[in-house]
């Protein structure tokens, strides 16, 4: 029954990642919207980090922003990585912490202007979500650098770039396939997962995501 579950809330997490940046922000308020909905029916219970994640998010959805690439980036990766912890998907917590931290001096307004901090947070947590086996948890990676790629430095750009292009390769030698079992390696489409190899173990946090294994065909 375990694995049941946890290929349907894969399916159901892959249906949720838009591919566009112009949907950053719908995606953004539908998963505010979906931990709202936990936090009401009672689900969140103890779990402080969760709740943390909302009061965060809330903070930003009341600031008047000149630009809202950067505040819909941040919420994307709180809503996201926080519905990935309350699904016992993400079992290291310290990369939404981070992200937690860096949200929060940002509506402060201590990283605005000068200090790159949360640029620095945001490019690490880039990095982490682009060394899971997933091409949902990698799709929602590119569409928040697609946000913030403007206030990165030419550095920061190679790293993140070279990711993305070693993980492109990376694919296509392992193979990809539809939540529903089909060969997508004829299209580009974000709508699937990218599972693991018997034997083979992610790179970057250890454990951050567990997903279901798949034999090979």
């Amino acid at each position: 029954m375990q694995p049941v579950k946890r290929h349907l809330q894969s399916a159901i997490l892959n249906a949720l990642v838009p591919s566009k940046k112009t949907l950053a922000t719908d995606f953004a308020d539908l998963l505010a919207s979906l931990l709202t909905q936990i936090k009401e029916h009672g689900r969140l219970g103890t779990c402080k980090l969760l709740g943390k994640s909302l009061k965060v998010i809330e903070k930003m959805e009341n600031v008047k922003w000149s630009d809202h690439d950067i505040p819909s980036s941040f919420k994307v990766l709180l809503g996201y990585l926080s519905i990935l912890t309350f699904l016992d998907i993400c079992v290291d917590d310290s990369i939404l912490q981070d992200i937690q931290d860096a949200a929060k001096a940002y509506v402060k307004g201590k990283n605005q202007k000068e200090d790159s901090a949360w640029v620095e947070a945001l490019m690490e947590t880039l990095l982490d979500m682009l060394s899971i086996t997933s091409q949902a948890v990698r799709t929602v990676a590119g569409l928040v650098f697609s946000l913030i790629h403007r206030h990165m430095s030419d550095d920061s750009l190679h790293q993140i770039l070279s990711v993305f292009g070693t993980k492109k390769e990376e694919e296509q030698d392992e193979g990809e396939f539809d939540v529903d079992g089909s060969d997508s390696s004829h299209g580009d489409t974000p709508r699937h997962v990218i599972y693991n190899k018997p034997g083979c173990s992610n790179r970057g946090r250890s454990g951050l995501l567990t997903y279901p294994q798949t034999h090979e065909r």
